[in-house]
């Protein structure tokens, strides 16, 4: 979980000042843009990852009959 969030951040910021430059903006807005997406970056991954369901059931395991009701 460690690795998306740094990776999520690093490259969300990466390719926002790649983007920015390449649109023609000041490079101190480029330079402001990478920590702020980055950040936006891992806060997605981390909002994504929270929000997963990890109640998933199964149709092809069979229950118990105890565990019916």
């Amino acid at each position: 979980m460690v690795i998306g969030v740094l990776l999520s951040g690093f490259l969300s910021g990466l390719f926002g000042t790649i983007l920015a430059l390449t649109a023609g903006f000041p490079i101190w807005v480029a330079i402001l843009l990478y920590p702020m997406l980055g950040t936006l970056g891992a806060v997605g991954f981390i909002t994504f990852a929270m929000t997963r369901s990890t109640d998933r059931v199964r149709a092809d395991i069979p229950e118990f009959a105890t565990e019916m009701r």
